[in-house]
């Protein structure tokens, strides 16, 4: 038994609100799966930038109730099926993070389907010119299956930084801002961030490697997290994985932060270019320094 991607959706068309985009994602990833909203058990959310900087309540019960996700199973007769929606707040790694806590859930039969969604959005929900991240709308379903074959989602690895650098940071300054503060936000990034994130990613996947915990042998892509452009394209060389290619989302649309390795692989299905027993590397790095990844076999 694996869990598999069923179905994924990656737009940058979608409305300017991290509730809406998510919504949006969420029921054009289920329409691709031909699989109903009710069926859903669980819900996650990834994204961490929000509508007017909402902190509480938790964003996934919201999206929840705009798709109208088992809120009232009696009304809508669905007894016996309820859906667990929460969010993950963990930076570029929140799908990876996200990942390993639904197939918890899937193989122990606590569900069937699992719904991930992320979008980031300025809080001012406007296309804002210091905002550094793509405002993407993604959705991944997941699901455990026999396929009578090697497929589906390898063991989840996680690394952090111990030397305290965090690279990357963003806060909202209430004291100063006041009521304003709901629509502003300050970022501050180191200036060798990325080419940090780049080593520290690369060196976590050559010490996997070595420790026999991950095979590379035959890869065939490469998805990561896409904070520069070619960022995926130097971790292939830093790696030297031969044959093995990779999406460069960043020259298309900029960097979709938590949407990215939804949106990779959407990329890759949408065009038809993942056959049965790719193998597909999954990378994400953020701040921390922090890095995450999975190997998954289509």
């Amino acid at each position: 038994m694996a869990m598999v991607i069923k179905s994924t959706f990656a737009s940058t068309d979608g409305p300017k609100s991290a509730i809406d985009m998510a919504v949006f994602a969420a029921e054009e990833c289920l329409k691709r799966a031909g699989v109903p909203v009710h069926a859903v058990d669980l819900l996650i959310n990834t994204g961490v930038f929000r509508d007017e900087n909402i902190i509480e309540p938790a964003i996934a019960p919201l999206i929840q109730r705009k798709l109208g996700m088992n809120l009232d199973p009696v009304e809508n007769d669905h007894l016996h099926q309820s859906t667990f929606s929460f969010d993950i707040t963990d930076g570029e790694n929140g799908f990876l993070t996200a990942a390993g806590v639904a197939r918890a859930f899937l193989q122990t039969r606590q569900a069937r389907y699992a719904l991930i969604v992320s979008g980031d959005v300025h809080p001012s929900l406007t296309d804002h010119d210091a905002f550094p991240f793509e405002s993407m709308a993604a959705a991944a379903l997941l699901a455990i299956e026999d396929t009578g074959r090697d497929q589906g989602f390898q063991d989840f690895h996680f690394r952090t930084s111990a030397n305290g650098s965090y690279g990357f940071c963003a806060n909202v300054d209430l004291s100063r801002n006041g009521l304003a503060g709901r629509r502003t936000m300050s970022f501050s990034i180191d200036p060798d961030y990325h080419e940090k994130l780049g080593r520290f990613a690369s060196g976590m996947l050559r010490e996997i490697f070595s420790d026999g915990k991950m095979d590379p042998a035959g890869l065939r892509y490469l998805l990561t997290s896409q904070h520069t452009e070619a960022f995926g394209r130097r971790m292939l060389d830093q790696l030297d994985l031969e044959g093995a290619e990779t999406v460069d989302l960043y020259s298309l649309c900029g960097n979709p932060h938590t949407s990215s390795l939804i949106a990779g692989y959407d990329y890759l299905s949408a065009r038809g270019l993942l056959k049965p027993g790719d193998r597909v590397l999954f990378v994400s790095s953020g701040a921390g320094l922090s890095a995450a990844c999975s190997l998954y076999t289509v």
